[in-house]
């Protein structure tokens, strides 16, 4: 079984550019225009020109004689040789010495912005010259993404969109992403941030050169990228000539390189949310010291008026090689049976307006002992099944249900989440036997009022698995099928382990064979289960119980200070049906409660009785609020008028206490004040919004709805 989701080959990405990127106008030449008349203002002007050569660098010259300088050239200094950094690596920016080296703070320390003794100085130095923005810096960095040419259009014409890093350097954007610790053993792979428009969906490819020192296994991978992300899928070259031959920088993918398949790259693993595929004991990915990587990020900004800077980040934690005992198999199985009915036209399915089923028969060689499945569909899809084929290849036993949760309840929910498809772990393995294989069926309701084909926008329909394996004869199963990432300190798990006699478990906290986070600890931990000579190894974060919330009233709505996770409300004592929101108007007089959650801690507050009489008619004290237009359709403007100075904070949420946006949080003089917001400018579905107003520790909430 081998699949693939998109071609690398020069050849076919020049052919068609995918409809998602026609609306990236072309722009002037980000070198020549930008980046070359940077590094001749800042640098060739003083320390890297023919009489002062600083690093034995000189940058001056015409433009091609400056890139012929730079692109692709070992830099002098040993460390960054050793580094395997050239001046400038196309598309790798974190290893291109120039760019680190006249970082002024926009380049993480764990993307090698701060240098070493012997890397020396940052440049320009201090005196000579003024250290370049973060726009300059940003302009530097887009190029080697795309690829750092001469004409600055990327290898197939993929031009940096320079209005998207102006606008969002000059008026800010969508918050950029939590950047992640790395891994203790292994290395952090860093992809952006790209920037990308209001409603702009893109796709790249980007080869990825490792530079392992040594032949490794991978054990672990643990992805975080934007929430707004369709998938990231990763694959490594299978070809070294093929390898060698694809250039560097943004390869935006196209219907054509999705549909063919190569026989040059394998698929490693598929992420539609940020899941950490941790491998079962005893097994492994083996990378050879020569491995190139593929990344391939499709990701959507869904904002109508704020950039995106859209970012990944995913650790990859390594072993020696030959530490396990068997290696972890993947494949990505993309649907390409032809139909007569509904029509598939040169090998990609046509969906009419309608219901439809496909069906497709997927064979095997070896035994495979299926670890991990999952589905894909994009938003016609409505359920995703699969069978074991039986000797006469018919459906045999279900192994895979679309409606199925089974990370939460490993319950029927009733419908398939095509966002968030099921993510099934078979733990013990599940064994299909050779010579026989699997079916996959997908059904779909195409409710447009045309035809949809095969595609890469979430317009487009899709239909494959990603299925992980080892083959031949299984190793014994070993694990703890139930472990969290993380625990409450006042939790007593009760872990499930396999097998559940026989083995051992281990590590802080851990008591008569029983996990106590409390005697762990608050922070992070390692908990091991041993048995059968195997040995699997998790990491467990303990937090602390969060302080208890306490409800006040104002303005009508009950509420409280802070952000949690989830909230639930009680009215004396039940469970009130849909308030799981951070405010709630009280229906009838009596004692209300809330219970919250906060990184799997749950605590409740003291109870609040509510009566009709004695409430706070005046809660901030002498300061008048306004909201106005409500209901809004453009924007709700926020007004209050201060007697005296006071410490404000104006906050926005949404209808699950989600903290939206915060207006202002300084002290104030006795003046009038007015800010506006906007859901939709915030990138936010029109609806419901609380506006908190908090005057010197007094709290006003007003609720706004924007249309």
């Amino acid at each position: 079984m081998k699949g693939r989701f998109t071609c690398l080959s020069l050849l076919v990405a020049l052919c068609l550019l995918g409809a998602a990127f026609a609306s990236v106008q072309a722009q002037s030449n980000i070198f020549t225009d930008r980046v070359y008349v940077t590094l001749q203002t800042k640098c060739a002007a003083t320390c890297h020109n023919a009489s002062n050569l600083t690093g034995n660098l000189d940058l001056s010259g015409t433009p091609t004689e400056v890139h012929a300088k730079i692109v692709g050239v070992t830099p002098s200094n040993p460390v960054a040789q050793g580094k395997g950094q050239k001046l400038i690596y196309p598309g790798h920016p974190y290893k291109s010495f120039l760019l680190l080296k006249a970082n002024n703070g926009l380049i993480h320390a764990q993307d090698g912005g701060v240098l070493s003794p012997e890397e020396g100085t940052t440049m320009p130095p201090y005196g000579s010259s003024q250290p370049l923005t973060n726009v300059e810096l940003e302009m530097m960095r887009q190029w080697i993404y795309a690829g750092a040419t001469a004409n600055g259009d990327g290898p197939t014409g993929y031009t940096v969109n320079q209005q998207a890093v102006l606008d969002y350097y000059a008026d800010g954007g969508l918050p950029v992403l939590a950047r992640p610790a790395p891994p203790a053993t292994g290395f952090q792979i860093h992809l952006g941030p790209l920037f990308l428009q209001p409603n702009q969906e893109v796709e790249y490819d980007v080869k990825y050169d490792i530079n392992m020192p040594a032949n490794y296994e991978v054990n672990r991978l643990n992805l975080k990228m934007n929430d707004e992300s369709h998938h990231f899928i990763l694959y490594k070259f299978d070809n070294a000539t093929i390898a060698e031959e694809t250039p560097h920088g943004l390869l935006p993918v196209n219907i054509v390189s999705t549909a063919v398949e190569p026989s040059n790259t394998s698929f490693v693993a598929g992420w539609q949310d940020d899941v950490d595929i941790r491998l079962p004991a005893g097994t492994a990915f083996r990378w050879d010291a020569s491995t190139v990587l593929s990344l391939n990020y499709h990701v959507r900004n869904y904002s109508q008026g704020l950039v995106m800077p859209a970012e990944l980040y995913l650790n990859v934690h390594t072993q020696p090689y030959g530490t396990a005992i068997k290696e972890m198999k993947s494949d990505l199985v993309l649907y390409n049976s032809s139909n007569l009915w509904p029509p598939a036209v040169s090998g990609f399915f046509t969906l009419p307006p309608g219901q439809w089923t496909l069906t497709e028969n997927v064979d095997n060689g070896p035994q495979m002992n299926l670890w991990m499945l999952t589905s894909h569909t994009h938003k016609y899809g409505t359920d995703y099944d699969l069978w074991v084929q039986t000797p006469s290849g018919d459906k045999g036993e279900q192994i895979f249900e679309g409606f199925m949760d089974y990370t939460y309840c490993n319950c029927n929910v009733g419908y398939y989440d095509w966002e968030h498809p099921p993510v099934k772990y078979y733990e013990p393995y599940y064994t299909v036997p050779a010579n026989t294989g699997l079916i996959h069926e997908a059904k779909f309701n195409n409710t447009s009022n045309s035809w949809v084909t095969f595609g890469l926008t979430t317009n487009d329909e899709m239909m494959l698995y990603m299925v992980q394996y080892t083959e031949g004869e299984p190793i014994p199963f070993v694990g703890i099928t139930n472990i969290a990432t993380s625990y409450c300190v006042d939790d007593i798990p009760n872990l499930a382990l396999y097998p559940a006699t026989g083995g051992v478990l281990a590590g802080p906290g851990v008591q008569d064979g029983q996990f106590i986070p409390a005697l762990a600890g608050i922070g992070e931990h390692e908990i091991t289960y041993t048995a059968e000579g195997l040995t699997a190894t998790y990491s467990v974060f303990v937090n602390p119980a969060p302080a208890a919330p306490v409800v006040n009233y104002s303005d009508g709505f009950l509420g409280i200070s802070g952000t949690y996770d989830s909230y639930q409300w009680y009215f004396n004592g039940n469970a009130i049906t849909g308030a799981t929101g951070l405010f709630y108007s009280p229906q009838a007089p009596g004692n209300y409660t809330i219970q919250v959650s906060l990184n799997g801690c749950t605590v409740s507050s003291e109870p609040y009785n509510f009566s009709i009489t004695g409430l706070d008619a005046n809660p901030t004290s002498g300061s008048e609020v306004y909201v106005f237009p409500n209901p809004y359709q453009n924007q709700v403007n926020i007004t209050y008028i201060l007697q005296q100075t006071s410490m404000v904070k104006v906050e926005v949420f949404n209808t699950l206490g989600q903290l939206v946006t915060t207006l202002t949080n300084q002290q104030q003089v006795p003046a009038q004040y007015t800010y506006q917001f906007s859901a939709k400018e915030q990138g936010f579905p029109a609806g419901v919004y609380f506006v908190k107003i908090d005057i010197d520790g007094k709290t006003t909430v007003k609720k706004v709805v924007e249309q």
